[in-house]
């Protein structure tokens, strides 16, 4: 199974039926913390922020829209 960070999966509770679960042959994988690299909405915000907005000002959210 994998899970995100979220406190209750990784909670006190929940680690002393980590043994258990694994008996059971079902395991827990934790993802990254955070990893830009498994959000495909970042490689764009990655091109507009180099490629397009760099060095621009905006008067205002208008103008930046």
């Amino acid at each position: 199974m994998v899970q995100d960070n979220s406190p209750i999966h990784r909670c006190s509770d929940v680690q002393q039926l980590w043994a258990k679960w694994e008996q059971m042959e079902l395991y827990i994988f934790f993802l990254p913390k955070y990893c830009s690299e498994m959000n495909p909405i970042e490689l764009e915000w990655q091109h507009l922020k180099k490629d397009e907005l760099s060095g621009q000002m905006f008067d205002d959210e208008l103008d930046l829209a």
